[in-house]
């Protein structure tokens, strides 16, 4: 299949989209307090003002998006990571607060995140810059919508092209629950969920091009505690689900392994987000609203493992 990119049909901005968004949740105080997450009113004002990387994780309930966001923010406050540096956010609070679950102070016995709900406030924002100083900063801004959202894009009930941020979307990976794939009474359902999630994605005009897509298998040290004849299962099984992807998209779709919040001392915090930087660094930001390349050239990025 030759790649045929889906730009918009109109001449709108990302900050246009941004501001065309549904208003969800209580609006954001004027008094220049940080939020816990921005309305697409304020996610409208910070693009005007310079652009962002839009990244949207699109996955079932519980599949693990909010926590990706989550532990970049979490593992980049501890330090200089994967040749970058935390350098702000506008929506530290909401950060904070995905966090909280995660920690000894929120007295859970077993930490877990909580689920995103659907008139939460939808964009978090984080400021990176490379430690060598030698690039610009770069604004990540991430859309952690209700899991809902996309299993009613899998199972029929909408439309992937309705959902105007995914089209404005530089970076959409697609999350693969890597609880279910550790499962083998799961593992197929959730290829099956998972395709079927490809393919509305890629409907025309729901992408401004298939290159944003990646998908992304969290929960990874699961699979890793798995026997050494499962794992050698759970490996074919990906390596053909990202043939499906190649094939469906023409192109060589990244795959990315993350374990961002494991109990084992083996998988550190935040373990696989070097390559999710990565792929946010190699591939540059939609060039939204031109008529040309979607992307800048760049080379093939191939499969990517943690």
């Amino acid at each position: 299949m030759t790649e045929t990119p889906n730009p918009p049909t109109d001449d709108q901005t990302i900050d246009e989209v941004l501001a065309d968004e549904p208003q969800n949740g209580p609006s954001i105080s004027e008094d220049g307090e940080r939020a816990s997450a921005l309305d697409p009113r304020r996610a409208n004002m910070l693009a005007a003002r310079r652009r962002p990387t839009v990244v949207v994780l699109a996955g079932a309930v519980g599949s693990g998006k909010t926590s990706i966001y989550a532990a970049l923010y979490e593992r980049l406050g501890k330090g200089p990571f994967a040749g970058w540096m935390f350098a702000g956010s506008q929506t530290i609070p909401g950060l904070e607060q995905r966090c909280h679950w995660w920690r000894i102070e929120s007295e859970r016995n077993v930490p877990r995140m909580e689920h995103t709900r659907s008139e939460s406030l939808p964009w978090l924002h984080i400021r990176i810059r490379d430690v060598e100083r030698k690039l610009s900063a770069k604004d990540l801004l991430m859309g952690d919508f209700d899991g809902e959202v996309f299993q009613d894009v899998l199972h029929g009930r909408a439309k992937a092209e309705d959902l105007k941020y995914l089209r404005r979307a530089d970076h959409v990976g697609v999350v693969i629950d890597g609880a279910k794939v550790a499962d083998p009474t799961g593992r197929a359902n959730e290829r099956q969920q998972t395709q079927y999630l490809l393919d509305g994605l890629l409907a025309p005009g729901a992408l401004a091009s298939p290159k944003a897509l990646s998908l992304i298998i969290s929960k990874m040290d699961l699979v890793e505690d798995l026997k050494a004849s499962e794992r050698s299962d759970v490996e074919v099984w990906l390596e053909d689900l990202n043939r499906f992807a190649n094939a469906r998209t023409g192109l060589s779709v990244p795959l990315m392994r993350l374990a961002v919040r494991s109990e084992s001392s083996r998988f550190p915090l935040g373990h696989g987000l070097e390559t999710f930087l990565e792929v946010l660094s190699l591939r540059p930001a939609l060039k939204i609203g031109q008529e040309a390349e979607v992307y800048q050239s760049v080379t093939s990025i191939g499969r990517f493992s943690a």
